[in-house]
């Protein structure tokens, strides 16, 4: 099996496609091609992958309600006794959420790259 056709299966992934037979593609070509395969577990690393991008989703419905109640905080202290405290925490709330976004985006990158590597690029 060639890289090229371990990168159409890598693709294929990514578009949600065939990923038992990325799986098997990318073995097959670990093991023709004698690389460390002990540093690397294939399944973990697709499903760090995988993971990163459910969270991902989630986080991007969370940060949306988030930003709902920042902005409805907001018109709540303007019209009535409610005090800028609940407004900071509503805020701080929004802030986390989208820190645990870019984590997330970080984790799926980490794990491409490491799929990259294992399938010999950028050597």
């Amino acid at each position: 099996m060639s890289f090229v056709e371990c990168k159409w299966l890598l693709d294929s992934f990514f578009n949600g496609l065939e990923l038992l037979r990325l799986i098997q593609g990318v073995n097959t070509y670990l093991s023709s091609h004698c690389l460390r395969r002990d540093t690397f577990s294939l399944p973990a690393t697709i499903s760090m992958i995988s993971a990163a991008r459910e969270r991902s989703m989630l986080i991007k419905e969370q940060i949306g309600l988030l930003t709902d109640a920042v902005t409805k905080t907001e018109l709540l202290m303007r019209h009535s006794p409610t005090n800028y405290l609940e407004v900071l925490t509503a805020q701080q709330a929004l802030l986390a959420a989208r820190q645990t976004e870019v984590q997330c985006r970080y984790d799926e990158i980490a794990g491409i790259i490491t799929l990259y590597h294992a399938l010999g690029g950028g050597r």
